[in-house]
């Protein structure tokens, strides 16, 4: 607690832990000025070391990079190396996230009582729970309670991290980040949250976070977070197929770029069959969401860059394009790094990156 209130500036940790890479950075952040990131620095996992061990061994990795080349940074850029915050997203499959809808309907108009959120806040399954929308009569309303309708819905997402992995990496960031306290957040709200007020013309789209072994992907439906999904399917087929036709993942990436490598006569049938088992796998969920109401045409794609393409392309394929029920390409949007550009200012010898620009727009005090 700040005895005057709260600083003109903080100076903000993030970090971003997926199932492929940890980024992290730190940022100024005011509510006069767009978001500065003072430094930046994100690993890759190595693709032959199991998951637990890639994560850790890379996040101690960033916190060094983090505390010998950010802080000195932070502390001239702004003279106090201190983080007043710290902001985390922790993706699948180190967190699980779940959306759940109230729905409570009467025949003669009622009143929204606090205790109809904290009982859909009770219902919702993980450790922590938050209500992120209320739909009162159809409409998205800020302050529910007191109002009075026929009909009223209640937005929660919980989310639940891994009991083993999550102490052990909060441990890791606290060397850098201080001592703050710590609730990771999800990709799908992290995604829904900025998406929407960076896009606001668009309404319903669908989000896709490209993992090593599962995918996150968040449908929004008339500015709603209306579904979530984490699906058992991500890059590392495509890499153990590369490997077992005797290629490194390294290697397929950078001289055949996933998608033409399938033409490769060394890859022989592996690389197909992992593009089969990713469709089968990607279509039996987009498949339940579109028999609910509809695909969005509009997707937002989080990926590695090496794999933008690959996946690009993948996803229009004849095998899950049917599913949107026409034959008018989809809009398919690869969030690169300098997405954020315009909202998101970075330091001359800071990469700059999509997914942190949007904790730290996430993080910005609103003006």
């Amino acid at each position: 607690m700040w005895p005057f209130g709260s600083p003109a500036k903080e100076n903000v940790a993030l970090i971003d832990i997926s199932s492929t890479s940890v980024g992290a950075a730190y940022a100024v952040l005011s509510k006069k000025t767009a978001p500065h990131i003072v430094y930046s620095v994100r690993i890759p996992f190595d693709t032959k070391k199991d998951a637990q061990a890639n994560l850790m061994w890379t996040l101690g990795a960033v916190s060094y990079a983090m505390a010998t080349k950010g802080a000195p940074l932070l502390r001239k850029s702004t003279g106090n190396g201190g983080v007043h915050r710290a902001q985390i997203l922790v993706s699948s499959p180190w967190q699980t996230a779940v959306l759940h809808i109230e729905s409570i309907e009467k025949k003669q108009p009622f009143s929204v009582t606090a205790s109809m959120l904290s009982d859909a806040l009770a219902k919702a399954k993980g450790n922590d729970a938050a209500v992120i929308a209320t739909v009162l009569n159809g409409y998205e309303t800020g302050v529910p309670i007191g109002k009075r309708v026929t009909r009223a819905e209640i937005y929660v997402l919980s989310s639940k991290q891994d009991t083993e992995v999550w102490p052990r990496a909060r441990s890791v960031i606290r060397q850098f980040a201080g001592a703050q306290v710590m609730k990771p957040l999800s990709f799908p709200i992290l995604a829904y949250s900025i998406l929407r007020r960076t896009f606001a013309a668009q309404s319903d789209f669908m989000t896709l976070r490209i993992g090593r072994e599962t995918s996150d992907i968040a449908f929004v439906r008339r500015g709603l977070l209306a579904g979530i999904e984490t699906v058992s399917c991500g890059s590392d087929m495509f890499f153990k197929a590369a490997q077992e036709s005797g290629l490194s993942a390294g290697a397929l990436v950078s001289e055949h770029d996933l998608i033409d490598a399938e033409k490769n006569k060394k890859l022989g049938s592996k690389l197909l069959e992992a593009k089969k088992s990713w469709l089968s796998c990607m279509r039996g969920t987009l498949a339940d969401t579109a028999a609910k109401g509809g695909l969005p045409r509009t997707i937002f794609l989080f990926t590695e860059a090496d794999t933008e393409g690959f996946f690009k392309r993948l996803i229009d394929t004849p095998e899950l394009h049917d599913l949107w029920l026409s034959d008018e390409p989809l809009a398919v949007s690869t969030i690169s790094s300098g997405y954020f550009s315009s909202f998101v200012k970075y330091a001359q010898t800071a990469p700059e990156d999509a997914v942190l620009s949007m904790l730290a727009l996430f993080a910005a005090p609103s003006s």
